[in-house]
């Protein structure tokens, strides 16, 4: 399941799986990320962005202490900032930044 991304045919379960690469506890954190009205755009950001299994629960824990408002807030931040911005290579770039900030201190770069 690594690299795999949401497609257009998948359903919700299949969705899910993808996102959280058969990990229980990032599983989780999809399913309540889908209370939100905006859980779904926020799960299809991550997939853009391909922040996926491990690296969603990282994010959620790690930096964000199991924090929903910390959370949501930071994917607000990873939301607004991809509005801004529409060329690929910018949302590469913001991409590559945020997963080394937050690969190198285990806390999210926008909190």
């Amino acid at each position: 399941m690594n690299n795999e991304k949401i497609t257009s045919d998948m359903n919700v379960m299949d969705m899910m799986m993808v996102m959280s690469e058969g990990n229980p506890g990032v599983l989780t954190v999809l399913i309540e990320m889908m209370q939100d009205p905006k859980g779904l755009l926020d799960i299809l950001l991550l997939d853009t962005l391909d922040i996926r299994g491990s690296k969603i629960y990282k994010l959620y824990s790690d930096s964000c202490g199991k924090n929903e408002g910390k959370f949501n807030r930071t994917l607000m931040a990873l939301r607004c900032l991809f509005k801004r911005r529409n060329s690929r290579q910018f949302r590469i770039n913001l991409c590559l930044t945020f997963l080394r900030r937050f690969n190198s201190n285990g806390r999210s770069a926008f909190i």
